[in-house]
């Protein structure tokens, strides 16, 4: 479109006059049913100090687009209207180029014009992202993010004009800025391909500090990746590569060699790992928090770590057999309580599964019951076992006089109980740091994963049907 073309040659010497090293635009479709008559032009500023201001301005092309040709009425009309546009940008300010960059193209010198990338916003669904737990409105635009492991920041690229093999392969290692309409989280970026499969399952681990939810959280997806789920008819991919390697490096690789992991840092609001599972009832993505306890029970306004159970559709609560209670007597888990409060609100009644790990549950291994379901493999799906398992976690919590780590149960419709070990023994000290002596041999990690995945529809057929139904 002709104006297109005289906007990007006005834009040149406009950049040079004001000393504008950057700007960008795009152009999109304002209509489905007239795409040549009803477009948009669409500049942004980005400011080139923090606390300076960009801007943004958006104006209908539709009374220039039929113009075939740059003559002097297009050029004075292109002139005007980026004059308009310019108004929200001051001098000097600078911007990266979202979708291409003027590059002094002038239709005297060359009568054919630079392609343009195709820039044509299509919403594709409503999506609520699980680290702000805002909903918002997903579009593709031709863009995404791709990460620069040399200066450690998101680059924006273009790929709108890119072949459809490098656009697929781009949009599989790219990510998308998250707009957090309520602008009360840090920035942060969402897989690039994240509205392409339904929502994702998103499941939370709460329990209090120092009760294993980490090493538990790490020799579960350390079984994932080992294909532990395979026999269930599932299989695995990393959703998001860079936090799939960063938490294999970090946690796995760390557990295998026998370090005793540390407690999650205070104030961690991302995600610790992202996988899609694939079975008979389609892909899906899993997403894992696993928060500091002590951020669990924060009641400030500034508390922001435990906002993921805003958005989480499953829980694990994890409990280990020397966890006291905060206060209260028995009565009182905060961590437990805190969470079931924020989630049944949040939720509105919506079915939120849910599974009560007993950790560390090795110290138990010959005392009765827990130690004939220490040796048991499950390598099927039985919901007969789920439940005898359930029975007998209860049975101990209660007998124990535990029943803190019991409040949970009744208040979800669909909920089970395992005992489960992520690493088979105690830690010993090494000097400053733990160890594992003789490595780790984790039992049962998958027990509670697995009812997960059975009671939110992951798994499926009459077995899943029934694991944690009254």
């Amino acid at each position: 479109m002709a104006i297109i073309w005289a906007l990007r040659e006005a834009g040149r010497r406009e950049r040079e006059r004001r000393a504008m090293r950057q700007w960008s635009f795009s152009t999109y479709e304002l209509s489905d049913t007239d795409p040549v008559g009803a477009l948009a032009f669409e500049v942004v500023f980005l400011p080139a100090k923090p606390d300076s201001d960009g801007g943004r301005r958006v104006v209908d092309l539709s009374p220039f687009a039929r113009q075939d040709r740059v003559g002097p009425k297009v050029a004075a009309r292109a002139e005007a209207l980026l004059d308009w546009l310019l108004g929200a940008a001051p001098a000097g300010s600078d911007s990266d180029a979202a979708e291409g960059r003027l590059a002094g193209w002038s239709p005297a010198l060359n009568p054919e014009p630079p392609p343009v990338e195709s820039t044509q916003r299509r919403f594709v669904r409503a999506v609520r992202c699980p680290t702000c737990a805002d909903e918002f409105d997903w579009f593709e635009d031709g863009t995404v993010f791709l990460f620069d492991e040399t200066t450690s920041r998101y680059e924006s690229a273009g790929i709108g004009s890119w072949e459809p093999v490098k656009q697929a392969d781009a949009r599989r290692r790219g990510y998308r800025r998250c707009p957090n309409p309520s602008a009360d989280t840090p920035e942060h970026y969402l897989p690039a391909t994240y509205a392409d499969y339904e929502d994702p399952l998103v499941i939370g681990l709460v329990g209090m500090s120092l009760s294993g939810k980490t090493h538990l959280l790490t020799a579960m997806l350390r079984e994932v990746y080992r294909g532990g789920l395979q026999p269930f008819g599932l299989r695995h991919a990393a959703l998001d590569f860079r936090r799939h390697q960063a938490f294999r490096r970090g946690f796995i690789e760390r557990l295998e060699r026998g370090e005793a992991l540390p407690g999650t840092g205070s104030e961690v609001v991302d995600a610790m790992d992202a996988v899609i599972l694939r079975g008979p009832g389609g892909p899906r993505p899993i997403t894992f928090f696993d928060v500091a306890g002590e951020d669990l029970v924060r009641h400030d306004v500034h508390g922001k770590a435990a906002r993921f159970l805003l958005a989480v559709n499953a829980v694990i609560f994890v409990h280990a057999p020397e966890d006291r209670p905060t206060r209260g007597g028995f009565g009182e888990n905060e961590a437990f309580d805190l969470a079931v409060e924020r989630i049944v609100a949040a939720r509105g009644g919506a079915p939120v599964a849910a599974a009560i790990a007993l950790t560390k549950s090795d110290r138990l291994r010959y005392v009765p019951p827990a130690d004939r379901w220490l040796r048991k493999e499950q390598s099927h799906l039985s919901a007969t076992d789920m439940r005898a398992e359930s029975r007998d976690v209860f049975a101990y919590l209660h007998h124990s006089g535990t029943t803190a780590a019991l409040n949970p149960f009744p208040e979800f419709p669909r909920c089970t109980l395992h005992f489960v070990s992520a690493s088979g023994r105690d830690a010993s000290s090494a000097g400053a740091s733990s160890r594992f002596a003789g490595g780790i041999r984790p039992a049962r990690v998958l027990q509670p994963l697995i009812a997960i995945l059975a009671m939110t529809g992951v798994l499926t057929g009459p077995e899943a049907e029934k694991v944690g139904a009254p």
